[in-house]
């Protein structure tokens, strides 16, 4: 599935290639610039901050003069302008940036669009305005309808393979923590000062009369030193509301403290992220040193993010299960090659000792746009099943008769295969394709045990090719 440094001056030729096709200005912002990725990061961390903002609202009573809801509101420009930017900017689909005006409109779900743009206006100004704290209370709750915005950023910044780092996933473990806590703080706080004039814990620290600031500081550092275990000191809840919150806080604590630890754990040590890793870094180094172009460069990462996006780097999983004993790695190989199985005619439904033995000989493969999957010509020494992206099938005379979606489980060389024939027409990847291939001796092999698999697939080939 992954390139070999030995072909990297045939790759560079085709992406030298592809890369002049068209220098049309497009509409939409491209998704990895390094501008984009900023401010990704910036409503990622704002979003972060409406989180926090809602409990010091709903919990404390806060004079809100002008300069306390000055902040706000720019944090509310920010917002409506990601709306337009999150509405221009391209995406990723098989394996191609998506940069024109339609096809963006229309990946963006209606009700998401909705909650974006009723997520950025300013209502709770209408309870500023009038001095009633109630209203100001509850439109200011609003807020919470840019935790969208915040889920699709932390799924952006974990998932896309240009955000992936270290530095990235413990910014969102500690925000994530930093979160709890604060939570916490508010509710303890709330708890205790819900009991004055009564004993509390607020009265009993002696902070009762100190600023609302600094009595959320002391309840932070002891929610803070409870939660990673390490001991509440000299604050103690004192009436039973609080004794009741404080069990609550120990058992989030505990359950808290082990998920920061496997976590930080995963980040350092994730086999498959930092396998995956490596081979991108080696790879983009190759390409870096024998001078690539920035366009070349912005092909490959486009290559590799696919193939994270997709599966993972899922070759990997093919490569263990080849390992394993012959029992076992055909339980394991019907189970990584269920896609093709469901999606390919002449395979859905075919007998489960047939389906083992294609699955034995199966091998991923990616194509890249613009590639050839079979030539015209040409016998193919090779069937693929294609199960992602789109194909275009072209005559001799170069002309475009056939267009083929892969997730309805497309076959091509089976011509080749059943007569011995020459192709008679091309196949063309328009978009990054994955297919499964089955080479001729594989083939050869599994019909003279199943005869039957190969007229399945004589059964299904009139469906797929025509003659030009």
């Amino acid at each position: 599935m992954f390139m070999n440094p030995r072909e990297l001056p045939s790759l560079t030729n085709s992406i030298e290639e592809q890369s002049m096709i068209t220098e049309e200005k497009p509409y939409g912002i491209y998704p990895y610039q390094i501008k984009r990725r900023i401010w990704e990061y910036i409503m990622y961390f704002l979003s972060m901050t409406c989180l926090w903002e809602l409990p010091f609202e709903w919990f404390f009573n806060i004079e809100r003069t002008i300069w306390y809801i000055l902040p706000a509101l720019i944090i509310d420009v920010f917002y409506l302008a990601d709306c337009f930017i999150v509405m221009r900017t391209g995406y990723l689909q098989n394996g191609v940036i998506i940069l024109d005006k339609e096809h963006i409109k229309g990946h963006i779900s209606k009700w998401r669009l909705i909650i974006y743009w009723l997520s950025p206006w300013p209502y709770y100004l209408i309870g500023w305005f009038i001095g009633n704290d109630v209203v100001f209370r509850v439109l200011v709750s609003l807020k919470c309808l840019r935790f969208l915005r915040l889920y699709d950023a932390l799924q952006i910044i974990n998932d896309t393979l240009v955000y992936i780092s270290p530095i990235s996933r413990m910014i969102s473990l500690f925000c994530g923590i930093f979160t709890i806590a604060h939570y916490c703080a508010c509710i303890f706080w709330y708890t205790g000062y819900f009991e004055v004039p009564n004993r509390s814990w607020l009265d009993s620290a002696d902070i009762i009369t100190k600023p609302k600031a600094i009595q959320y500081f002391h309840t932070l550092y002891y929610i803070t030193t409870t939660i990673l275990t390490i001991g509440y000191g000299d604050l103690h809840p004192y009436t039973f509301p609080e004794v009741c919150v404080v069990i609550c806080i120990e058992a989030v604590g505990v359950f808290f403290y082990n998920y920061l630890v496997s976590n930080m754990v995963s980040i350092v040590a994730n086999p498959t992220r930092n396998s995956f890793l490596t081979k991108y870094h080696r790879i983009y180094s190759a390409f870096k040193y024998r001078g690539v172009s920035d366009e070349s460069m912005e092909e490959l990462l486009r290559y590799y993010e696919y193939v994270w996006e997709r599966d993972h780097d899922r070759a990997d999983f093919y490569e263990t299960a080849s390992k394993m004993p012959e029992k076992l790695q055909k339980k394991l190989e019907l189970s990584l090659h269920g896609e093709v199985f469901t999606k390919v005619e002449a395979l859905r439904g075919a007998d489960e000792d047939s389906l083992e033995k294609v699955a034995m000989a199966l091998r991923p493969r990616i194509f890249t746009p613009n590639d050839f999957i079979i030539k015209a010509g040409r016998v193919s020494g090779r069937i693929f099943f294609i199960t992602e992206g789109k194909v275009a099938v072209i005559n001799a005379n170069g002309q475009t008769i056939n267009t083929f979606d892969g997730s309805t489980g497309c076959v091509f060389g089976d011509v080749s295969m059943l007569t011995g024939a020459e192709e008679v027409a091309s196949a063309i990847a328009e978009t990054y394709v994955e297919a499964f291939e089955l080479l001729k001796e594989d083939f050869d092999r599994i019909v003279e045990e199943h005869p039957q698999f190969q007229a399945r697939l004589a059964k299904t080939h009139a469906r797929y090719h025509k003659k030009p």
